[in-house]
């Protein structure tokens, strides 16, 4: 292609966006934009705080030992499939990407045996109980900043509920479930 050629584009391109621009300024001419008066829409009768009404909302969930009560460790088999990539759950299993989570309910936060844990987990000095694991299977890094599990976490509670109670049975001496 010669030079004239590339004159010819580089001339229809620019008479595009001239012609883009010109026909933006006449739009705007021709259309005023007004910012409404009233921002949102007015609720008659409702009053009260966001916080009283997310409150009302958890009060209303079923708590953490009726969801392990109403739970199967057969589904939540199936949900540590996802955890497999990473884990091994038998005994005697050995470290991957993370540790093997035998017996891990009721032990130490980063203190399983052959596995180099990050400074969060290996300071956190608490041990694993059902609630404690129900908010790290959610989200592991709010529940323990600076950890370096990259796992986005489990979103739906019946999952990990299901999951808690089957982390429960791969144990020598299964923790007792929550009373409340």
């Amino acid at each position: 292609m010669d030079s004239f050629e590339w004159n010819k584009i580089v001339a229809v391109s620019l008479a595009g966006i001239l012609l883009f621009v010109l026909l933006n300024i006449t739009a705007e001419s021709l259309f005023e934009i007004h910012d409404p008066e009233q921002k949102a829409y007015i609720v008659e009768g409702f009053t009260a705080p966001v916080e009283d009404v997310v409150e009302e909302i958890i009060s209303d969930l079923p708590s953490l030992a009726i969801l392990l009560a109403s739970s199967n460790p057969d589904q939540g088999e199936r949900v540590f499939k996802r955890c497999q990539a990473c884990h091994t759950i038998n005994q005697g299993g050995a470290a991957r990407v993370g540790p093997n989570l035998y017996n891990v309910m009721g032990s130490v936060v980063g203190s399983k045996e052959g596995y180099n844990f990050s400074t969060a987990l290996a300071e956190y000095d608490t041990p694993w109980t059902f609630e404690l694991m129900d908010v790290w299977l959610e989200s592991p890094s709010a529940a323990i900043p600076g950890n370096r599990m990259g796992f986005a976490g489990l979103k739906n509670v019946a999952d990990r509920a299901a999951l808690l109670l089957y982390m429960r049975g791969q144990s020598d001496n299964p923790q007792p479930l929550p009373s409340e």
